[in-house]
């Protein structure tokens, strides 16, 4: 005799969904698919909802967008892929309980780790972002993979994603929430079934007046000194020795190939302040470059660069 009907079946599936997406909602019309390959997606309206279902369901894996209408979100994800992503993922998940936040641990798809921090209700980007800096500063980790990575998208940017855990792959032991630090190589007993953590992160989740208490301890750094010059367009200057790949992109000699535009722009910002030019005559760099030297802009827009040069000057704007 079967006790659990496909009407049954189907709601349980329905409501596990639901919930589900209650946690992570974000931009509803767009999302990130690694089926039939990697890719961004444009949706229509209620298409998320199919979407969620088949991640948990089917064999369509997804990421979210946070930022709903450019400025607000309900989620903070830091990820973590250095080769100490392990310790520096709880060391961050205590930070945050330090004030009696729940925060989880999540294995990441490959080698890395997210750790998540819901709210109870929308919030804006500027407290989701300020808070999970003011954390990272608390336990003393480099805030690389924090997201949302913008406070605000100014400029119809859809901005960063993240890929959820939970993905319909029986068996595998990767994007899933963690019980606990395991003490060597984590067992199937050591993770969370989707349906308790669910049901768990959903009683813990954050009030948000909280976390804008976090966001109002951070500080942006102040930026560095103005040199007083005007940016005269002189882009050959710079020595080569640690990257000569970066100094031609720098003096306009080499492109910005596409799999490696990320870290290049990340680098040419640190190149740029090693070079002693201040914020404004980085931004007119980074602009040029990404203007006659990049390719496929679409899939890569001026907002991802020069958030490299912000985050390497330390500032907000």
């Amino acid at each position: 005799m079967r006790l659990v009907t496909d009407e049954m079946e189907e709601s349980i599936r329905a409501e596990r969904t639901d919930l589900f997406y209650e946690l992570f909602e974000g931009r509803e019309d767009v999302a990130f698919l690694d089926q039939p390959h990697p890719h961004q997606e444009k949706l229509e309206e209620g298409d998320i909802f199919s979407l969620v279902d088949l991640h948990l369901h089917g064999s369509t894996p997804i990421g979210i967008y946070p930022l709903e209408g450019g400025n607000r979100c309900k989620w903070i994800c830091s990820d973590f892929d250095t080769s100490e992503a392990e310790e520096l993922a709880w060391r961050y998940a205590e930070a945050w309980e330090y004030y009696g936040i729940q925060a989880w641990v999540e294995t990441s798809r490959s080698k890395g780790y997210h750790v998540w921090v819901f709210a109870d209700d929308w919030m804006s980007g500027t407290i989701a972002r300020r808070a999970g800096l003011w954390v990272h500063e608390l336990a003393g980790v480099e805030a690389i993979e924090l997201n949302p990575k913008q406070e605000l998208l100014e400029d119809g940017g859809y901005g960063n994603c993240v890929r959820l855990p939970y993905p319909h792959e029986p068996g595998r032991l990767r994007q899933a929430v963690l019980k606990y630090q395991p003490d060597g190589p984590a067992n199937e007993s050591q993770f969370y079934d989707v349906d308790t953590w669910i049901d768990k992160a959903h009683s813990m989740r954050t009030p948000v007046h909280e976390l804008q208490r976090l966001a109002a301890m951070w500080k942006p750094k102040p930026p560095p000194p103005m040199t007083g010059r005007e940016y005269t367009g002189d882009r050959t200057g710079g020595r080569g020795e640690s990257n000569n790949h970066i100094v031609q992109i720098f003096r306009g000699e080499e492109d910005v190939k596409k799999g490696e535009r990320d870290t290049v722009f990340f680098t040419l910002a640190n190149h740029i302040r090693g070079l002693g030019m201040d914020i404004d005559e980085a931004m007119t760099v980074v602009r040029e470059v990404w203007e006659t030297q990049t390719e496929d802009k679409e899939s890569f827009p001026l907002h991802v660069a020069v958030e490299k040069i912000r985050r390497v000057y330390g500032v907000n704007r």
